[in-house]
């Protein structure tokens, strides 16, 4: 799937179409999307005078934890690999004033191991607490 289009790009396709009249072909190739896309915005544009749908429902919330925790997270990790989850998020919740659950503790922890390409062993490391925390019966 190709990232999405920025505000920023979405407007100055606008700007390349009707004030520089240039062809969609040429207009893909500088925005480095398909023409399906380039043809899109300018309905959007011809429909709503603006490059995105105003009545379209936003399909997700935004992730709870930005750029900046999951860089604190990675930050205490590396310090410290044998943290808890639940551990983690005191550490959050003080450092930072960032209220998280559990689970989306997790699913960030493996979203960052996949993206970040830490090796396996953390992985392991991770699940090996989350069960540890389970079998001591802490709340997850």
């Amino acid at each position: 799937m190709s990232p999405h289009l920025t505000e920023q790009l979405r407007e100055r396709i606008i700007v390349w179409h009707f004030q520089r009249q240039k062809k969609i072909a040429e207009i893909a190739q500088l925005a480095g999307c398909s023409w399906r896309s380039i043809y899109k915005i300018l309905t959007l544009h011809r429909d709503f005078g603006q490059t995105r749908n105003p009545f379209v429902r936003r399909r997700s919330k935004p992730r709870t934890l930005n750029q900046q925790n999951l860089s604190f997270i990675t930050f205490i990790l590396d310090a410290n690999p044998t943290l808890f989850l639940d551990e983690i998020q005191e550490q959050l919740l003080e450092a930072r004033n960032v209220e998280v659950s559990i689970p989306t503790l997790s699913r960030s922890l493996h979203r960052l191991a996949r993206t970040n390409g830490h090796q396996r062993q953390q992985q392991s490391e991770m699940s090996c607490c989350v069960q540890y925390c389970n079998m001591a019966g802490r709340n997850l």
